[in-house]
């Protein structure tokens, strides 16, 4: 579970990042924490559908800092 570890250290990362900006909370937490879970639930496929979750998780958190 190594890989799950830094892909979720990458999203703490983050959401830090986004609450320093902002001081109320956002839709972009809740996408991310949804996605999370539906990951979780998910479990037989838990490993490859992760890092790609995440990946895309963290290109659109990118593309709302930027606005």
């Amino acid at each position: 579970m190594g890989r799950l570890d830094a892909a979720l250290t990458g999203v703490r990362r983050s959401l830090g990042r986004l609450d320093q900006q902002r001081s109320a909370p956002t839709p972009v937490t809740q996408l991310l924490l949804d996605e999370l879970l539906l990951c979780f639930r998910r479990r037989d496929r838990l490993n490859r559908s992760v890092g790609r979750r995440l990946k895309v998780l963290e290109q659109r958190l990118g593309t709302m800092n930027e606005r």
